[in-house]
């Protein structure tokens, strides 16, 4: 029993070892934090899209208490933050199911639909891009 532990530990050792801080396909790991009128945004969603013809590819996750992390190849992007609330309002449906909440997003178009957020990722891994969003 014992002997097979030692086996498997030596195993995902020099699984470590081969694939080192990085990952084997080209993506960096970045974070941080998101903010909105100096308070962490709660719960959201942060999306990267690939500007200028470089190799980056799509990516995103979600916000929670305010951090994120995700997985991007190298270059620059184009960042856009999304959030949702309720409005207190509730919205009937259809088929006589009981009435739904609504909801509406509350962060400003010049940061998603219409961002003017862009980030550049290095080829070095562990990168922290951090944004201060305004409602006003």
């Amino acid at each position: 029993m014992r002997r097979n532990i030692f086996i498997g530990l030596i195993f995902v050792l020099f699984a470590v070892m081969l694939t080192g801080c990085g990952r084997s396909d080209g993506r960096i790991v970045i974070r941080g934090n998101v903010t909105l009128d100096g308070v962490s945004l709660g719960d959201g969603t942060i999306a990267f899209f690939p500007t200028g013809g470089g190799n980056g590819v799509s990516s995103g996750g979600s916000v929670k208490q305010g951090l994120y992390a995700s997985d991007v190849m190298p270059g620059k992007y184009v960042v856009q933050i999304t959030a949702n609330r309720k409005t207190g309002k509730m919205l009937p449906s259809s088929s006589g199911d009981p009435p739904i909440e609504e909801f509406e997003q509350y962060i400003p178009a010049k940061y998603n639909k219409k961002s003017e957020l862009t980030i550049e990722v290095e080829n070095k891994s562990k990168q922290t891009f951090d944004f201060t969003l305004e409602s006003k």
